[in-house]
Parts: C-alpha cells; structure tokens; sequence
C-alpha cells in the first residue's frame, strides 16, 4: 500500500498520518482494521514489531481519531451566516464546501466507531478507575 501525502513534506507520525489519510475515506471499521494492518506490515519492514506493537499504533490512530472528530465539531458552533461565508470563500478559491462537509461527516461518524469500541472493551471505564488511583 502507498499513500501520498500532498498536503505537506517532511516525515510524520505514523498514527497520525495514518489516522488523517482515514478520515478522507468512507468510515468502515473492517477496512480500516485491513488499511491498519497492510501499513503496519509494510511499516514493521523497517522496524522491529516489539519497538511498536500493532496494538499501540491502533491505539494511537483511534486517540487521533478523536482529536480530529472533536476538531470536526468546532466548524458547527459557528453561526449561519459564518459558515455561508466560509463557503463562499471556499467557492472563490474553486474548493468544494459539500466536500468538506461529507469530510467531517466521516471523521465523526469514525470518532463514533471510536467510542463505540471503546465502550465494548470497557476502556473508559478503566480510565475512570485510573483517575481514582491519583
């Protein structure tokens, strides 16, 4: 698997290349364990599977996947007339409002995959449970 990334240069975190390419991709929790997975085999080519289990990359792509979600969210709080001027400004420059709009569809509805998740492996749960050990 290759994956070109336009929008900048230079090396980034894996997770968080990873976690961004997804959010452009229709959410499927099944693809993305298989995208997951080639990159991680392609990755650990280069270096050794115990310095970065498979579990701490997904781990860390889903904890990314949040803050992107969360960052999605932020664009909804402003007003009406902010967002129809975001999106004339973004016809002005030949962009597409609809698609940033379907973007951020897919990176919330893949932050809901998150926590669904999340939920069934009783993490959050956990995590509380640390927080009364401070």
């Amino acid at each position: 698997m290759v994956t070109i990334d336009w929008q900048g240069y230079g090396i980034g975190h894996s997770a968080s290349e990873l976690a961004y390419f997804l959010t452009y991709c229709e959410p499927s929790m099944e693809l993305d364990v298989g995208i997951m997975q080639s990159y991680y085999e392609e990755l650990t080519k280069q270096i050794p599977k115990e310095t970065y289990p498979f579990q701490v990359m997904v781990r860390e792509v889903e904890i990314r996947i949040l803050s992107y979600g969360v960052s999605a969210f932020n664009q909804f709080r402003e007003k009406p007339e902010a967002l129809k001027n975001r999106g004339n400004s973004f016809s002005r420059n030949g962009l597409d409002m609809d698609e940033m709009m379907k973007h951020s569809f897919f990176t919330m509805k893949r932050m809901a995959y998150v926590l669904e998740k999340w939920e069934k492996e009783n993490l959050i749960h956990n995590l509380n449970e640390l927080d009364n050990i401070h």
